[in-house]
């Protein structure tokens, strides 16, 4: 054989081999197992699942709706009533008179009910004036009660003491002067004829 070729194979040094226990299937004797070439292995591409989250398109926001619901408007908050008011009171004075009297107003009341009211019973004193003349209550009260609205005024001897015609014209016209100026209301009064109380009256819803 010519120079550089080698006339047998050669074997790798003894330190370079390993055991034969720790190679599986060793080749035969005197030849060393070629190189392991073997292309890697492919996984095959995981299968689709046929559940219905997995082929069901993609959710999609909602879409606004062309005549939406108007919004109710917002509450306002709720407040418990005021409380009543206390029973303020008043002196009123008759013009060009001794009398006067001392209303208790225990409740407002708006409109013209109550000077209708009164002006009704002014008209019913000074008819008892005109056809005859000043003198004691008839039974020691008096009585007017106006229908529309069914308000009473009532008045009726006190403190062991009478009234006269002239007396209560005359604390019904205080009545409506004072009320007229400070507000209308129904209330208890007291009628007085100079130092004297003569008479207590009251104005206040009636029956119909």
């Amino acid at each position: 054989m010519g120079k550089g070729r080698l006339s047998h194979i050669e074997r790798p040094p003894p330190h370079c081999v390993p055991p034969p226990h720790l190679i599986p299937n060793p080749p035969p004797s005197g030849f060393l197992a070629p190189p392991q070439n073997t292309p890697p292995t492919m996984r095959p591409p995981p299968s689709l699942s046929s559940s219905p989250s997995s082929t069901s398109p993609p959710s999609r926001p909602p879409t606004p709706s062309p005549n939406p619901l108007p919004l109710s408007p917002p509450q306002p908050p709720r407040h418990r009533p005021p409380p009543p008011r206390p029973p303020t009171t008043h002196l009123y004075r008759a013009p060009n008179s001794h009398t006067y009297i001392i209303l208790t107003l225990r409740s407002a009341f708006e409109g013209t009910a109550i000077r209708d009211l009164l002006t009704l019973a002014m008209h019913t004193i000074n008819l008892q004036l005109d056809l005859h003349g000043d003198g004691l209550l008839t039974g020691g009260t008096f009585d007017r009660q106006s229908y529309p609205t069914g308000l009473v005024l009532r008045a009726w001897n006190d403190n062991n003491h009478q009234t006269t015609w002239g007396v209560l014209g005359a604390a019904v016209t205080a009545l409506l002067e004072g009320m007229g100026r400070d507000g209308w209301g129904w209330g208890t009064f007291g009628i007085y004829d100079g130092e004297n109380w003569v008479g207590s009256g009251v104005i206040e819803p009636g029956e119909m």
